[in-house]
C-alpha cells in the first residue's frame, strides 16, 4: 500500500510537470501560429479536429481503458486490442478519406479533398502508440509520458511555424497535428518496451468488450454534444468565425482539462 501510494505521488508529480510544460509550449506555438496565420486557417481546421476526435473514440472502442481497469489482464489481451485498434483505424481512416469529397461540398471547403486523406493518418498514428500509453498507464508511469508528448509537441510545432512562416496556411496546422502524432507514436514505440505478436484472441475480446463499449458510448455521446456547436458554426457561418470560436472554446476548455489530465488519469490505474 506503501509502495502504491508513492507511485501515485510521483504520477501526480510527473502527470503536473507533463500538463504545465506542455501547455506552456503549446500557448507559446499557439501564439505564434496565430500572429502567422488567419483566423479562416484555425476554422478550417477546426472541422477537421471533430472528426478525428469522433474517430479515435470509435478505433478504442473503451478497449484501452478496459485493459488499464481489470487486474487480470495479460498479453495475450494487450495483442488483441492492439490488432484490433490497427485494424479499425485503418478501416476508419479509409471512410473518412473516401468521404473527403461530400465533406468538402457539404462545408464548402474544397481543401478538403486533399486535407482530410492527410489528417486521417492521425487516427492510424494514435492507433499505433495506444497499448504503450496504456502500458505505461497502468504502471503509473507518467513520467516517460511526460518527456514524449513534450517533445512531439516541440518536434511538430516548431514545423508548423516553419510552415507558417512560409505561406503554407492551413497546411501549417494539419501537418502540426499530423506529426505530433507520428513523432509521439515513434518515441512511444523506441523507449517502451511492448512488441506486438501475431495474436488475437475472440476470447479476451469477449473478456475485455462489454466494460470497453459501455465507456465508448460515454465517449462518444460526450464528443458529440462537445462539438455539435463547432459543426453547426462550420455548416452556417465562415470560417473566420469558427476560427474565433474555436480557439475561444479551447481557451475556456484548459482549466477542465488540466485538473482531468492531472488528477483523473492517475486516479483511474491507481483505484
Amino acid at each position: 500500500m506503501q509502495d502504491l501510494k508513492s507511485k501515485a505521488i510521483t504520477a501526480l508529480v510527473w502527470s503536473f510537470t507533463e500538463r504545465v510544460g506542455f501547455q506552456l509550449v503549446q500557448f507559446t506555438i499557439g501564439i505564434i501560429l496565430a500572429r502567422l496565420l488567419l483566423p479562416e486557417d484555425f476554422g478550417v481546421v477546426a472541422l477537421l479536429a471533430v472528426f478525428i476526435a469522433i474517430l479515435r473514440i470509435v478505433v478504442d472502442c473503451g478497449l484501452g481503458a478496459a485493459l488499464i481497469q481489470r487486474e487480470d489482464t495479460d498479453y495475450t489481451d494487450e495483442c488483441t486490442v492492439f490488432w484490433f485498434n490497427c485494424i479499425a483505424s485503418v478501416i476508419f481512416a479509409g471512410v473518412l478519406s473516401l468521404c473527403a469529397q461530400p465533406l468538402a461540398i457539404f462545408f464548402a471547403q474544397p481543401v478538403y479533398t486533399e486535407m482530410i486523406p492527410v489528417v486521417s493518418l492521425i487516427v492510424i498514428f494514435g492507433a499505433i502508440g495506444n497499448i504503450q500509453v496504456n502500458v505505461l498507464t497502468r504502471k503509473i508511469d507518467f513520467k516517460r509520458q511526460a518527456l514524449i508528448n513534450v517533445s512531439a509537441l516541440m518536434v511538430s510545432g516548431s514545423i508548423g511555424v516553419w510552415m507558417a512562416l512560409n505561406g503554407y496556411g492551413a497546411w501549417s496546422l494539419v501537418a502540426h497535428s499530423t506529426i505530433q502524432a507520428a513523432v509521439t507514436s515513434l518515441l512511444l514505440w523506441l523507449y517502451v518496451d511492448w512488441r506486438p505478436k501475431f495474436i488475437f484472441s475472440t476470447e479476451s475480446f469477449r473478456k475485455m468488450f462489454p466494460y470497453g463499449f459501455n465507456l465508448f458510448i460515454s465517449a462518444l455521446i460526450d464528443a458529440f454534444f462537445n462539438n455539435i456547436y463547432v459543426l453547426l458554426i462550420g455548416k452556417l457561418y465562415s470560417p473566420a468565425e469558427l476560427g474565433f470560436f474555436s480557439k475561444a472554446k479551447n481557451l475556456q476548455e484548459i482549466p477542465v482539462d488540466n485538473i482531468y489530465n492531472i488528477l483523473g488519469r492517475v486516479a483511474f490505474p491507481v483505484f
